[in-house]
């Protein structure tokens, strides 16, 4: 064990997912078996989670699957205890739950307070949230804070996190209040972020981000430890920024086309007439969606 009233990040990953298994048949999996249900759970950074589980898997504790996860467009990493696994979780679970805690009045055991693995891991491991967050908020604020451990939303994680706010009926308003707090948060704390989201705004000023302005970004974002996937995303995100509605509009629309304008003639002139976009703008829109996708 990690200790009295502590836990390793081994044995959290053990009791979350304590008396839980996924068919070994199935194709989809809950939010909760996948790497970022098990990050928020638990209480720490995603990244924490890959080094672990590969060592789990290694000592025949943890399967790791590809699964469909909603609100993620494509297969995620998903986790289930393999009968081994189950049984070091319940040997640890029997420990913990007879810890005795400290109330004003008196000592009870652990259990009498958290009576689940799930309520055990909520209870020493609590997540921030401001006081007046409700129970779904609180929730939100978890898995979004997760998703931003490595300083950005990517498009998944943006699909995943809506999906979630929809089942939390927490409406799309609240929800980008949301994400700009736990965003604001983040960045505060992270000078990678801040030094590369410049970086973009500096390069975007122009309406262009030529050749060379696109190296120095990739070799900032590669030196700040920035994937290409979060790259991508924060450079989308910056760019939808500088666009005009009817910019932003015709670029979307032209993305959903792949950008084919010579086999969607008719529906490219009707589109630009109809938005007011002229040549120059809409070579510099090619340019940055470019940008986007090299």
């Amino acid at each position: 064990m990690g200790g009295q009233n502590q836990l390793t990040v081994r044995e959290r990953i053990l009791l979350h997912l304590h008396g839980r298994r996924l068919d070994p048949e199935g194709m989809d999996a809950p939010l909760h078996d996948s790497q970022i249900g098990v990050a928020q759970g638990i209480g720490v950074y995603r990244r924490h989670i890959p080094r672990t589980v590969r060592k789990m898997q290694d000592d025949g504790e943890i399967d790791i699957v590809l699964r469909h996860v909603q609100g993620i467009s494509r297969k995620v990493q998903c986790y289930s205890l393999t009968n081994y696994g189950d049984t070091k979780a319940s040997e640890i679970w029997n420990q913990v739950k007879e810890w005795n805690i400290e109330s004003d009045s008196e000592t009870l055991p652990f259990h009498t307070v958290a009576p689940t693995p799930v309520d055990a891991l909520q209870f020493l491991y609590p997540t921030d949230a401001h006081s007046g967050d409700t129970p779904s908020i609180h929730r939100m604020v978890r898995i979004i804070r997760t998703a931003l451990a490595d300083g950005i939303i990517t498009d998944d994680e943006d699909r995943l996190i809506r999906s979630i706010a929809s089942e939390l009926h927490i409406d799309s308003n609240s929800l980008q209040q949301i994400i700009e707090r736990i965003s604001d948060e983040a960045n505060a704390s992270d000078p990678r972020i801040r030094l590369i989201r410049v970086a973009m705004i500096a390069a975007i000023s122009d309406g262009v981000i030529d050749s060379s302005e696109e190296r120095l970004l990739r070799g900032m974002a590669k030196d700040c430890g920035i994937t290409e996937d979060a790259y991508s995303s924060l450079l989308e995100r910056i760019i939808s920024e500088s666009l005009s509605p009817e910019e932003r509009a015709y670029s979307g629309a032209l993305d959903a086309l792949e950008w084919s304008t010579t086999n969607h003639v008719d529906i490219v002139m009707d589109l630009r007439d109809a938005l007011g976009i002229d040549e120059d703008q809409h070579r510099r829109l090619s340019d940055l969606s470019r940008a986007k996708l090299n």
